[in-house]
């Protein structure tokens, strides 16, 4: 059982990782534009800090699926360390964030094809331990957070904070069904439940949106370093 929560740790976090990357790209790019469109304004240099923000953000995921069988006190801890942060955070920088979690909340409450499926695998990999909302590693809320505090050490200004925010909705969040398909059928094919539905579901999108092929196994799309059309440098993460 442990190896199999461990194969699908390694594949969800390294196609997220994949994935973040590019959100960080399209930043990039947005943030040349406006400097280009302003004269004095200076972008955050986020193509040097991409490496060390998707590093984290994988460790963070990693994390996540570490703690499924964490106690909830320990969580709640951990909440209420959060929101004690929140009282030396200025009215710019909250708005950002309730952005986000706002964005994060719309994810959140529609239905993630096939994530049922994925809890009810990972739940029987789990005796005695409920997968929700709340410690699935691959939920939007999770991610998010995985996200959030992977670019915190950055001090970005909210502005730029906002417009990461965005990019990673629409290329993190916004890819999420079809890394929840693939890893449904990666637990699948190593005998978890396989009578479950394991059809790959993807959202109606023009096809050069999809960052992922769907026809493409996980692991090996996982398995290749990350590319983005900015030329960010993209690290190949192991484990």
């Amino acid at each position: 059982m442990k190896s199999q929560i461990h194969s699908i740790k390694v594949a969800a976090s390294k196609a997220l990782t994949k994935l973040v990357m590019r959100a960080l790209a399209s930043a990039r790019s947005e943030f040349e534009a406006r400097a280009s469109r302003t004269v004095g304004l200076e972008p955050p240099d986020i193509g040097k800090e991409a490496e060390s923000i998707g590093k984290r953000f994988m460790e963070n995921l990693n994390g996540y699926f570490d703690e499924i069988g964490v106690p909830a006190s320990t969580h709640t801890e951990a909440e209420t360390e959060k929101f004690e942060d929140l009282n030396q955070i200025d009215h710019d920088h909250l708005e950002a964030m309730v952005a986000m979690e706002e964005m994060i909340k719309q994810r959140g409450t529609s239905d993630i094809a096939g994530m049922r499926n994925f809890t009810a695998r990972l739940e029987s990999l789990l005796p005695g331990i409920r997968v929700d909302e709340a410690n699935n590693p691959i939920d939007p809320d999770q991610i998010g957070d995985c996200f959030y505090e992977a670019i915190k050490p950055l001090e970005l200004d909210a502005q730029h904070l906002l417009i990461i925010y965005r990019e990673f909705d629409l290329s993190v969040l916004g890819e999420l069904e079809t890394v929840v398909a693939k890893s449904n059928a990666m637990l699948a094919s190593m005998g978890v439940m396989p009578d479950l539905e394991t059809a790959v579901q993807i959202s109606a999108k023009p096809a050069e949106m999809s960052v992922i092929d769907p026809q493409e196994p996980l692991s090996q799309q996982i398995g290749e370093q990350p590319k983005a059309e900015n030329e960010l440098e993209r690290p190949n993460y192991a484990g």
